[in-house]
């Protein structure tokens, strides 16, 4: 009864003016909130822990639903828009993969015109985050689209809203497995934490450093990740402290994919304090903001590195040590921070698992929750 009555109002739908059209009580979330909880249960697959709308299990049942939500997409209200594109990514949730191949790249091109557009945020977030579910289940089926969907998330990173940032940073970890220009692209976001125009915008773009490097962070040629490398050890002594953490955090990313001490050793050289710390570190004459930045991310480099580290430990100590005898309050607490740190260290290849791991697992979990 209820594939019948939802495929029976969009057939009508399709005679409605926009104006006059329904469109939030069309949303296949709306169909699976209205399916009563004991048949609910039995419409979760259990591969994969995703609800499938019966109606979508039908070949070509989305003949009658997409097409709805596309006109939608492309000339209805800011309000039209964001529902149709959130309406998109419930459908591809609710669909078995199979049977929404057919239908991705007539889909995914009409996102990727809208979300370059000049729109409200929560239209440029609700396209992204279909994005993001379309790749995902639709994998190297978009492959076509990798270049105009690249350029697209970069492109977001600079959005004044942090939700959009975050979120074009995630889609980056998930397209680049997919990408065949990686050093490009790392060099353009390495440009981007340079010459950010605000802190939050920094910010972003060294999340979107740390994206990437998760998810196919090997195929960066040594070349570029130097490039990333002196990007960040620029920003992890920023006078902001978002800025700093986030640097600091990337850096710790990017040790996960050292093979040898001597580039750990090498990182590590260039985060002390260039005087050195024989004199105390107020001596060196480095704002105390610089000083927090260096042992942040002497702690975040060490705890990724593992043994490849053991070389540096004695020179870091000393480092901590002077910290800790620092008289400037936010300098003692940061080499707190810094001791923690490395205190869960856990060897280079182990953490970059982890790290990878809880990432797809947060993937996961917005799959599950999102409708």
């Amino acid at each position: 009864m209820l594939c019948w009555a939802l495929t029976l109002s969009l057939t009508v739908s399709h005679s409605l003016s926009l104006s006059l059209l329904p469109i939030s009580n069309l949303t296949a979330s709306d169909a699976k909130h209205r399916v009563n909880k004991q048949d609910k249960e039995r419409l979760y697959d259990p591969l994969t822990g995703l609800f499938l709308l019966p109606l979508f299990r039908i070949p070509k049942a989305l003949e009658s639903l997409l097409p709805l939500f596309i006109h939608a997409l492309m000339n209805g209200s800011v309000e039209a828009r964001e529902t149709a594109a959130t309406g998109i990514g419930e459908t591809a949730l609710m669909t078995e993969t199979p049977l929404l191949k057919p239908y991705l790249i007539k889909t995914t091109g009409p996102l990727i015109r809208v979300v370059g557009d000049r729109f409200p945020s929560n239209v440029k977030f609700a396209i992204l985050e279909t994005l993001s579910i379309l790749l995902q289940k639709g994998g190297v089926g978009l492959k076509a689209f990798v270049p105009q969907l690249q350029t697209t998330f970069v492109k977001s990173l600079s959005d004044a809203s942090k939700q959009v940032r975050s979120r074009a940073s995630a889609c980056l970890g998930i397209l680049v497995p997919m990408s065949t220009r990686l050093d490009p692209l790392l060099t353009e976001l390495s440009l981007g934490v340079q010459g950010a125009e605000s802190s939050a915008i920094c910010v972003s773009f060294a999340e979107g450093v740390a994206s990437v490097l998760r998810a196919a962070g090997g195929k960066a040629s040594d070349e570029v990740l130097e490039k990333v490398c002196r990007a960040l050890l620029v920003s992890t002594v920023s006078e902001d402290e978002q800025v700093r953490a986030a640097s600091a955090a990337t850096l710790g990313t990017l040790t996960g994919l050292f093979t040898s001490p001597r580039q750990v050793s090498n990182l590590l050289l260039d985060l002390l304090p260039p005087g050195g710390v024989g004199g105390g570190l107020a001596a060196s004459g480095e704002h105390w903001t610089s000083t927090a930045g260096r042992l942040m991310s002497c702690g975040e480099v060490l705890r990724r590195a593992g043994a490849l580290g053991n070389d540096m430990q004695t020179e870091v100590l000393d480092f901590f040590q002077a910290g800790f005898s620092d008289d400037r309050v936010a300098v003692r607490v940061a080499v707190c921070a810094a001791v923690a740190t490395v205190a869960t260290s856990v060897p280079a290849e182990e953490s970059l698992r982890q790290e990878q791991a809880q990432v797809q697992v947060q993937e996961e979990t917005a799959l599950c929750t999102v409708v």
